[in-house]
């Protein structure tokens, strides 16, 4: 073969099939090749680790996204025809200052461009329009132990750059939010969210900071003086919030948290929870259900008919892994 089958200083694995085909694991680079029996180099699939991939049927129901990377499916005929392929890698190059995260979302704007939301890095979250050229750093939502942060293209040249200096926004030193689980989330309309506003106490506000619109460079415009709180404090169930999804379909609100009634059930994972709160757009409450078991993820469908549980089985030793529908 003509390939580096595994790299020194770590281990790997290998297979071969009834055919004689040999499968090898190159656990250094991420990657399975797969090499015939006289040992020519059949095909090399790539897997890149990260616990969030995205998917938006609005933008491309063939395009998913996995940090930084795109895959898309191939429709080109052969033996790969119908697999997801990785076809860019938007990590920055430009000297960035702001690095991008693990969880990244992708949305199209009213304006038609093309935006990663990066959820989970340090200082906020950090947008990013996607051009013919690259990756664009477009705008900055702040954040830190400080207090709050608004960025503006000062010199007008639509880029983010660390000589523009965010503008502080006041200090906030109870609104501390983690970016991580995702507590955060942007809707379609580019709406950025916060479902625990309050962090470090047990009964959060859910948090709206809405697009203001764009400048004449095409950035979106946000400012922390405009956030307008549609989920209330919840005094009577003390609902304390992890993580946060707006249906597409309909606007409501679906907030994944804990109530004083099963706050240490199961021993919580820190992004998850055992209670899903039902808001309509106006932020009244549409339902409350309380769930026996452990969810750890999130999701809601195209359609506003379903939203959806995921569950691991980590937390009563079954080893395994479900998702539950629910209309």
């Amino acid at each position: 073969a003509q390939e580096s089958w595994v790299q020194t200083g770590r281990r790997g694995d290998l297979a071969v099939d009834s055919n004689g085909n040999m499968i090898v694991a190159d656990f250094n680079n991420n990657r399975v090749l797969t090499y015939a029996p006289d040992g020519t180099h059949v095909r090399t699939r790539f897997s890149e680790y990260v616990p969030a991939p995205f998917t938006d049927p609005n933008v491309d129901p063939d395009m998913l996204l996995s940090g930084v990377f795109q895959y898309d499916v191939n429709y080109d005929a052969g033996p790969n025809y119908g697999e997801w392929q990785l076809t860019h890698n938007w990590r920055p190059t430009d000297g960035e200052f702001f690095d991008i995260g693990g969880f990244n979302l992708r949305r199209r704007l009213s304006n038609g461009q093309d935006y990663i939301y990066s959820l989970d890095t340090a200082g906020g979250v950090v947008v990013y329009a996607l051009e013919p050229s690259g990756m664009r750093r477009s705008a900055i939502i702040g954040a830190d132990t400080e207090g709050l942060w608004n960025w503006t293209d000062t010199d007008g040249d639509g880029l983010v750059q660390e000589s523009e200096t965010l503008d502080f926004a006041g200090p906030e030193s109870s609104s501390s939010f983690s970016t991580l689980a995702p507590g955060t989330w942007v809707d379609h309309e580019g709406n950025f969210w916060i479902a625990d506003w309050d962090y470090w106490t047990d009964e959060g506000q859910t948090v709206k900071v809405p697009l203001l619109g764009f400048d004449n460079q095409g950035n979106p415009l946000y400012d922390w003086s405009n956030r307008e709180t549609v989920v209330p404090e919840d005094v009577a169930y003390e609902f304390d919030a992890n993580n946060l999804r707006v249906s597409p379909a309909t606007g409501e609100v679906y907030v994944l948290g804990t109530t004083v009634r099963n706050r240490d059930f199961g021993g919580l994972f820190w992004m998850g929870g055992t209670a899903v709160d039902h808001r309509a757009p106006d932020g009244s409450r549409i339902g409350l259900m309380h769930i026996s078991e452990v969810v750890v993820a999130m999701a809601t469908d195209n359609s506003g008919d379903y939203f959806y549980t995921g569950h691991s089985g980590s937390f009563n030793g079954r080893g395994q892994h479900w998702i539950r529908m629910y209309t």
